[in-house]
């Protein structure tokens, strides 16, 4: 005897970069049915057994075990299970101005809205544990919102073609910006843009007429200059922060930089 279910869960969609609207899984009933109409979110369901129709402005897309289709924005729609093998789904709902960003980086368009994917365990695990979250406590926003980025990530994944090499150079830029406090070095840079040392090399002289080495070094002396000028910090303290473990160390890189030593330059800027 068949046994036929539904799950659901609905937010109330708080403003954020993406937002869960609503969240479910369900076995249809044969012929099971919604719409015609429109929703005012994206809506993906991923298809696990049984088939049936989505028609999507007035085109109708069979859909399989296997599949997902996606439902846009305000676009009427209409979906159907089989009346002999209906589908069983799993489906998100969600908003927000990161969605059709993140979309826009998939294989689904309008005119193409169902896709085969081969992933679909790990579609309903995201799903489930959507579910499982589900609430409106900021814990419970945090972790829906966490899953269905990663989930929209295995859309995207192996998709995108190569990057520019500006966009390389750039993030290799921020990953310095963002981590010159620790002892990093050119390796940890090249490994994080996914680039050969001598390829990031060429890319900064292009970009910014130094070397990596030389960035990350100015970007730290700039910070220590700062602090040196505005803080009482002690010297191996403000080596520490700028990602230089070894205070001496420090002193002759920034006495080579500026021509004089850290302390030096201190007490010239305090009788400034």
């Amino acid at each position: 005897m068949a046994v036929y279910f539904k799950n659901s869960y609905k937010s109330d969609g708080a403003a954020l970069p993406l937002s869960v609207k609503n969240v479910g899984f369900q076995q249809c009933t044969p012929g099971y049915r919604w719409g015609a109409g429109v929703r005012d979110h994206y809506l993906i369901h991923y298809v696990v057994s049984g088939r049936g129709t989505f028609t999507a402005a007035g085109r109708a897309f069979p859909v399989r075990a296997g599949e997902v289709f996606l439902v846009w924005p305000n676009v009427v729609v209409s979906y159907e299970a089989d009346t002999e093998s209906p589908w069983e789904y799993y489906w998100l709902g969600f908003s927000g101005p990161d969605a059709a960003a993140l979309l826009a980086r998939t294989d689904l368009r309008p005119d193409a809205p169902v896709l085969h994917i081969d992933f679909g365990r790990t579609f309903q695990r995201y799903i489930t544990a959507i579910y499982e979250a589900r609430g409106q406590s900021a814990w419970s926003r945090t972790q829906m919102l966490g899953y269905a980025y990663l989930l929209l990530g295995k859309l995207i994944e192996g998709r995108e073609g190569p990057e520019d090499r500006g966009d390389v150079i750039d993030r290799a830029a921020a990953y310095i910006e963002n981590n010159y406090a620790e002892p990093i070095t050119v390796d940890d840079i090249a490994t994080f843009a996914g680039v050969s040392r001598s390829w990031l090399y060429r890319g900064f002289m292009q970009r910014f007429g130094r070397s990596p080495t030389a960035l990350l070094r100015e970007t730290r002396l700039k910070t220590a200059r700062t602090l040196l000028r505005g803080t009482t910090m002690h010297i191996s303290e403000i080596a520490w922060s700028v990602g230089y473990p070894d205070a001496l160390y420090f002193s002759r890189v920034f006495a080579a930089s500026e021509g004089c030593s850290p302390s030096v330059y201190r007490a010239g800027q305090e009788h400034t």
